[in-house]
């Protein structure tokens, strides 16, 4: 199993590699905000809940949806984010053709 604080650290690297992008192509900006905004609420959290997961897929879900680079660093983040929700014994469902992730409930 992956330490979570392993792939918190991943996803700080990844969120660093879209901030330094984003000075070149600003299309990396929402990418940027995104993983910062989801980091600064899940950095303190030692368990996410439903609906701290629910909370960050919120952030992400909006930021798929809006203009960005979308590319294999997101996709990347992507990875993670779902590797940090399972890490909390959470399900994830994700929709292939739009990118939109959501909690699994059943």
């Amino acid at each position: 199993m992956t330490d979570r604080q392993d792939v918190l650290k991943r996803m700080k690297k990844i969120e660093d590699y879209f901030q330094q992008s984003s000075f070149d192509n600003i299309l990396f900006q929402p990418e940027f905000l995104c993983a910062q905004r989801i980091r600064a609420k899940i950095e303190n959290i030692e368990f996410l809940t439903i609906s701290d997961a629910e909370d960050i897929l919120k952030i992400y879900n909006e930021t798929n949806a809006g203009q960005h680079y979308d590319g294999s660093g997101w996709f990347d983040y992507q990875l993670h984010l779902r590797l940090l929700i399972t890490i909390d014994n959470l399900k994830v469902d994700m929709d292939n053709t739009s990118g939109r992730m959501r909690i699994n409930t059943d």
